[in-house]
C-alpha cells in the first residue's frame, strides 16, 4: 500500500447545509455531483456526502457506536490491486468490512477499520486517475452539477465518467461533440463493451457504422480517457499504459489466430490520443500493404454480434 491518502469523506446529515457551510468559509467545489460535492485541496480530496449513504457504501451499520462518520480513500490503479491492498490489510489484523466488489458509480473497491476502528476504503476509480505521484486531481472551476454518465451508461460499460468535458484538467470528462466521450459514456454503444481499460486509457472494438456496417474483426483502438491532442503531450503514465495496453491486447489477438498486429496512431480527427491496432491474419500475401489485409477475399469481416463475440474471447485471452 502506498503511503498516500487519495480522498477524506465526510458523512454529512444535511447535504445542503453542509455544502453552504463550506462554500461559505470560501472553498470552492470543483464538482457537484448528485449530491455529493468534491473540492479539491491540494492533493487530496475532501469529500460531503450523505452520511447513511456511506456507511452502506464502506459496508458499516451507521449507529455511532464505532464510526466518526469520517472515511479515508486510497486509490489505485487496477483491480489487482484493490485485492493486494485489502489482502495486506486483512493479514496484519484489519477488519474488512466489505470485500472487493463492484461500485454503483462503475469502479471496483473494498473497505476495511484499521485497529482502532478507522474507515478506510480502497478504490479502482476509472473516473478518477491518478498522476504521476499518485494524486487524484479534479478539474477546477466547474460548478456545475453534472450527473455521472456511469449512471446512465450501457450495461457493456463499467466507467465512472461525467456529463461534461473542459478542455483541460487532470480528468477527461465527457462531451458530447467528442465522440470518443460519447462513447465512453455510453450514449454509443460499443458491441462487447470495453475490451481493456486502466486509470489512464481504455481499448474497445471499432464498432459498426453507417459507412461500414461489418467492420474488421480484430480492429482495436487504445484511448486516453482525457483529451490529449497530441503525442507529445501524454504523461508518462498514459504513455506506459498506452504501452501495456498494446502489448497485453496484441498476445490477446494472438491468441485468436493473428499472425501479427500493425500500430498506428494518426492524431488527427477526435480530441484523445488515440492508436488502432489491426491485425494481420495468416496468409495475407507478402508485400500486401497493412491498409489493404482488410480488403482480401478472406479477411474476417462482422457485424455487432460477431464483434460482441469476437471481444468476449478476446477478454477470456487477458
Amino acid at each position: 500500500m502506498e503511503q498516500r491518502v487519495n480522498l477524506v469523506t465526510l458523512g454529512v446529515s444535511n447535504y445542503g447545509r453542509a455544502k453552504a457551510f463550506y462554500e461559505a468559509l470560501g472553498w470552492s467545489p470543483a464538482l457537484d455531483v448528485q449530491e455529493t460535492v468534491f473540492f479539491q485541496a491540494n492533493g487530496v480530496i475532501l469529500v460531503l456526502w450523505a452520511r447513511d449513504r456511506l456507511a452502506d457504501d464502506i459496508g458499516l451499520p451507521d449507529d455511532g457506536a464505532r464510526w466518526s462518520g469520517i472515511a479515508l480513500a486510497h486509490n489505485v490503479r487496477s483491480r489487482g490491486e484493490v485485492h493486494e491492498v485489502i489482502e495486506q490489510a486483512r493479514r496484519n489484523g484489519a477488519e474488512i468490512t466489505r470485500e472487493p466488489a463492484e461500485t454503483f458509480y462503475g469502479g471496483y473497491a473494498g473497505a476495511f477499520h484499521d485497529l482502532d476502528g478507522h474507515a478506510w476504503e480502497i478504490a479502482h476509480n476509472p473516473g478518477f486517475g491518478l498522476d504521476d505521484d499518485g494524486n487524484v486531481v479534479l478539474p477546477a472551476g466547474s460548478r456545475t452539477s453534472v450527473r455521472p454518465a456511469a449512471m446512465a451508461r450501457s450495461e457493456h460499460h463499467r466507467l465512472g465518467r461525467y456529463a461534461e468535458c473542459p478542455p483541460t484538467g487532470a480528468e477527461a470528462l465527457v462531451v458530447a461533440e467528442c465522440l470518443i466521450c460519447e462513447e465512453l459514456a455510453g450514449r454509443v454503444e460499443i458491441p462487447g463493451g470495453l475490451v481493456w481499460e486502466d486509470a489512464n486509457v481504455t481499448s474497445f472494438h471499432i464498432p459498426p457504422i453507417e459507412e461500414n456496417p461489418e467492420p474488421y474483426l480484430g480492429h482495436l483502438m487504445i484511448v486516453t480517457r482525457r483529451h490529449v491532442d497530441h503525442l507529445g503531450d501524454l504523461t508518462e503514465s498514459e504513455a506506459e499504459s498506452v504501452a501495456r495496453a498494446s502489448r497485453v491486447l496484441a498476445a490477446a489477438l494472438r491468441e485468436e489466430g493473428v499472425e501479427r498486429v500493425h500500430v498506428a496512431v494518426i492524431g488527427l480527427g477526435v480530441p484523445h490520443f488515440h492508436e488502432h491496432l489491426y491485425p494481420r491474419y495468416p496468409g495475407v500475401p507478402a508485400g500486401t500493404n497493412w491498409l489493404s489485409v482488410d480488403e482480401l477475399p478472406d479477411a474476417p469481416h462482422g457485424g455487432a454480434e460477431a464483434i460482441r463475440l469476437f471481444v468476449e474471447r478476446l477478454r477470456s485471452h487477458l
